[in-house]
């Protein structure tokens, strides 16, 4: 329950600021992330993510109390949080308190949102609160207190890692972990829930707010590592991309009259995970097809399982008929791309999914040409240049049935 009296009061119930009602089969915003995720997924033939008999994230839903949150997180100065790193710290305080602010452990040791358990820093919680003349159990007041610890005794330390670079939210997540929070517990195969409640939480947080600024794109959004033999990765657009196509050089997309990839356009030239997945989720798509190979990404990773497999004109019909499952954007830009963006053209016959995968952010096929490889930068601008007023490029955006 949230109590709303001009600022943000919370009950002592563990979740005070969820409520029922999330979708966990398929979870996304009209906004970013456009990575697709399932945070109840603990890897490859599993449905519910579980952790000491608890099942996590399931309850967390957009409220104006974790808005409040994240937002004071996002305008803290001198050192400017972006969106996935707010994420990343929210994210912890999930695993350390379930986000509520008056959690206190049993041996009265950890308090609050980041359970303060130090007898200097818990102390120096008390001491904020009280030269604001507030309660030490406000929410205001403790996130105003993390950041007045991050400002002076964490930003430099955390410079240097994941977190500081703010664009990998399971990584900067861990790195909050480790340096800030710095639990007692930090081996096993979930170190102090780190797979199973943090990285997770954060996940579906950046689902909510991402879209506020400052913000980036995160490149790579995983609860775990888990991949079959076939390279098909759960839950996780993007990952399936890389890891269904050809890994290739920049050196090899000298397009002519000497690229490498020419005529690499058959069963046996597909990266060995393509050559398993595509017979058992696209069968009648051929080796190098565009569409087929996209499709074979939204279906192999559970993400759409109703993606047109073949043609480009009937994936563009698809994708605008289903608003609930795709955010559409006509003539995009280089600047709107974001990982696990679908490119469509009928001008040019052709569609690509962009990854954001450093120098080779874009996955694509090639009929009669190319297997499934990965892509420069500058083949996302030839696509962009295949536009006209009658039949404009769409960017179609995974966002799943959002509520």
């Amino acid at each position: 329950m949230i109590i709303l009296v001009g600022v943000i009061t919370f009950t002592n119930s563990t979740l005070s600021v969820f409520a029922d009602g999330y979708n966990a089969q398929f979870y996304g915003s009209s906004s970013p992330p456009i990575i697709w995720y399932n945070p109840d997924d603990t890897g490859c033939g599993s449905d519910t993510l579980t952790y000491d008999g608890v099942t996590d994230v399931a309850s967390i839903t957009n409220t104006p109390a974790l808005q409040a949150i994240f937002t004071q997180l996002l305008t803290s100065s001198p050192n400017t949080i972006n969106a996935v790193q707010a994420a990343a710290i929210m994210g912890n305080m999930y695993g350390e308190s379930g986000l509520n602010p008056t959690s206190q452990q049993p041996d009265g040791a950890g308090y609050g949102l980041a359970q303060w358990s130090s007898p200097g820093r818990k102390q120096g919680l008390a001491t904020y609160a009280a030269s604001l003349g507030k309660p030490e159990s406000d929410p205001t007041v403790q996130v105003g207190y993390l950041l007045q610890e991050y400002n002076a005794s964490f930003a430099t330390s955390l410079k240097s890692t994941a977190f500081g670079t703010g664009t990998n939210i399971a990584e900067a997540t861990t790195a909050w972990m480790d340096t800030y929070e710095d639990p007692l517990v930090q081996t096993g195969p979930d170190p102090s829930a780190l797979n199973s409640k943090r990285i997770p939480a954060a996940v579906k947080i950046y689902g909510f707010y991402g879209s506020l600024t400052p913000s980036v794109t995160p490149s790579s959004v995983t609860a775990s590592n888990c991949s079959g033999a076939d390279g098909v990765v759960e839950g996780n657009i993007v990952k399936t991309a890389l890891d269904l196509s050809l890994p290739t050089t920049e050196a090899d997309h000298v397009y002519e009259p000497s690229n490498a990839l020419n005529n690499k356009d058959g069963y046996s030239d597909a990266r060995d995970t393509y050559q398993d997945t595509k017979p058992k989720i696209n069968p009648t798509a051929d080796w190098s097809d565009c569409g087929g190979f996209v499709a074979t990404v939204m279906i192999s990773s559970g993400a759409d399982p109703d993606y047109v497999k073949v043609g480009v004109s009937l994936q563009i019909k698809y994708v605008e008929a289903n608003p609930s499952k795709y955010k559409i954007i006509k003539n995009p830009t280089i600047a709107d791309l974001q990982p696990g963006d679908i490119l469509l053209s009928n001008v040019a016959g052709h569609t690509q999914m962009y990854t954001g995968n450093g120098k080779l952010p874009v996955a694509q096929a090639s009929l009669g040409g190319e297997v499934p490889n990965q892509r420069p930068q500058s083949s996302a601008e030839w696509m962009l240049g295949h536009d006209s007023a009658s039949s404009p490029l769409i960017l179609a955006r995974y966002i799943g049935n959002a509520s």
